[in-house]
């Protein structure tokens, strides 16, 4: 049901952190943008102001229903690329063993509404041959956080490596990215570094080989440098950028 003829990249939590300097990048390469976000509206970069490329849908991605809903109005556009950008801990317990009551909640924000996102375009997406990109963590590959997210964002490491095989002999581009700690307004590491400089800086010097946290700016220019390199030679492989912070090979 592909109506609107201009080719546009498609972008999930792109109202902060991640998806949001993701944003900026393709709205500074005069790209069309169909923008996913839980607020009502999306506060536009006034350097990038050029509201006529961007659409905005707001949808509550916890929700099978709100989310279907997205997917039906998403049938209009065609995608070059897609972007799955949103996530988060949404965990109140600091014991690693009492996370069942929090894990069904973990599992659909970081992986489930990816699937069901997945899932109700995969047939537009592979027509168009487009490129899609799932946003995962470090925390997927080894032992750096919660179990509930870890688990979580594994899922989507496994699912993005079997899935991408399958469409790669369909010509279409799927891959994963697993960032490390990443500095973002108002985000975990930033505000560890304002309130607890000792525990910053603790973490920096034994995790970090490259002796520092990356900006979100850095992360966003290796995925969009990724996507505009992709092909479906990637076939779901899963590219880790954590400046040293995993110890896995």
């Amino acid at each position: 049901m592909i109506t609107n003829n201009e080719r546009s990249v498609l972008i999930t939590g792109a109202g902060g952190g991640l998806g949001s300097a993701l944003l900026k990048r393709y709205i500074g390469a005069e790209i069309p943008v169909v923008a996913i976000t839980g607020k009502a509206s999306l506060r536009i970069p006034l350097c990038h102001s050029d509201s006529r490329k961007i659409t905005i849908y707001s949808c509550d991605l916890m929700s099978d229903e709100s989310t279907n809903s997205t997917i039906f109005k998403l049938k209009n556009h065609d995608f070059q690329a897609v972007f799955f950008c949103h996530g988060g801990p949404i965990i109140s317990s600091n014991d690693p063993s009492k996370i069942y009551s929090e894990l069904r909640a973990v599992l659909r924000l970081n992986f489930e509404s990816i699937v069901q996102l997945i899932e109700g375009l995969i047939e537009q997406l592979i027509i168009s041959k487009a490129t899609i990109c799932a946003v995962s963590s470090i925390s997927g590959m080894e032992s750096q956080g919660n179990p509930a997210y870890s688990a979580a964002k594994s899922a989507l490491i496994a699912y993005t490596r079997s899935l991408g095989r399958y469409v790669s002999k369909n010509e279409t581009s799927m891959f994963c990215v697993s960032p490390g700690a990443f500095h973002v307004e108002g985000g975990y590491w930033t505000n560890i570094k304002k309130l607890d400089k000792q525990k910053y800086d603790d973490f920096v010097d034994n995790r970090m080989s490259a002796g520092r946290i990356a900006d979100v700016d850095e992360v966003a220019n290796f995925i969009f440098s990724l996507a505009c390199a992709a092909t479906p030679y990637i076939a779901g492989n899963n590219f880790v950028f954590d400046g040293g912070q995993g110890r896995g090979f």
